[in-house]
């Protein structure tokens, strides 16, 4: 008699082990699967209107490790290339973005020539993506800078605050 309670009770404790194991679709859905990212930026860590390609090397339920590349404009006065990585935190949909960025600048036309200024921009925010791909980000990403050959941003102001929104998608 305590053989077979003993049995059943390691037979259900079994089955419920393997019941835990199991996938939650709304967790781990298409969305993990989708390691390529294309989105939209206004500000942000390109200062105007940029385009951003994300690419997830590494994840796993909660934590997904990705490098960016981008290019953005100021009002066309500038080009403003970017490369990244960022860890994207959380199960669900809604989830912490926390990176860093390295940003170039050339500059057209500012102070009578071409100019070139490097920065670093850290970035924290808010990310969704939605199982159809979808994708909205609202970050943090102040502008320090790096080498300014003109001493021009350094006197004037190291540090940019700067916020940006994004839209796009994840295939």
């Amino acid at each position: 008699m305590i053989r077979t309670v003993l049995l059943a009770f390691l037979l259900v404790l079994v089955c419920d082990f393997s019941k835990a194991q199991e996938l939650d679709p709304e967790i781990y859905s298409d969305r993990s699967r989708k390691k390529n990212r294309i989105y939209g930026e206004l500000i942000g860590s390109t200062f105007g209107l940029g385009l951003n390609y994300e690419r997830t090397l590494v994840s796993d339920s909660s934590i997904e490790l990705n490098v960016r590349i981008g290019v953005g404009s100021i009002i066309f006065v500038s080009a403003v290339p970017l490369v990244g990585v960022n860890m994207v935190l959380g199960k669900s949909k809604n989830r912490l973005e926390i990176g860093a960025n390295g940003v170039r600048t050339y500059a057209f036309g500012i102070m009578g020539g071409e100019s070139t200024y490097v920065f670093v921009n850290p970035v924290i925010g808010y990310r969704y993506q939605g199982n159809d791909g979808f994708i909205f980000r609202f970050t943090f990403s102040p502008m320090i800078e790096a080498y300014d050959p003109d001493d021009w941003v350094v006197n004037d102001r190291p540090f940019l605050p700067l916020a940006g929104i994004s839209l796009g998608f994840a295939f």
